[in-house]
């Protein structure tokens, strides 16, 4: 059963069916909150996009970006066993999820996209 610890700041609403969505929603949650209370990341803007925990329990994916300096990501890679003791005290499963982080690139992507998108748009637009 999946529980809060007392005096956690996460909360997560009752709308979700599936065990395993929340415990994504849950621990994506509790990273975004560590990494905003624990960590210093004064060039950087971090974001935690999602949370893959396998069905076991053992493992989780957590894609992050960062719009600033790259360093942020091989910070987080090294703090990963900080930042599991810290998710299990708001967290209550039988263990810990070991973490596993990914560079999250949609956000250029969608960036890249959209510029070329603008610049179609205003070719257009001048040639008319």
């Amino acid at each position: 059963m999946l529980q809060f610890r007392k005096n956690s700041p996460i909360s997560l609403g009752v709308s979700m069916s599936q065990r395993l969505d929340k415990v994504n929603e849950l621990m994506r949650q509790a990273l975004s909150l560590i990494l905003q209370r624990n960590f210093d990341f004064s060039d950087v803007l971090v974001t935690v996009h999602r949370v893959d925990v396998s069905p076991d329990l053992r493992n989780a994916k957590v894609f992050v970006s960062g719009i600033g300096k790259d360093s942020f990501f091989h910070r987080l890679k090294k703090s990963r066993s900080f930042i599991q003791s810290e998710i299990a005290k708001y967290v209550v499963l039988k263990r810990t999820p070991v973490l596993h982080f990914y560079l999250d690139s949609s956000f250029v992507q969608r960036e890249k996209l959209d510029k070329i998108f603008d610049n179609l748009k205003n070719s257009v637009s001048d040639e008319e």
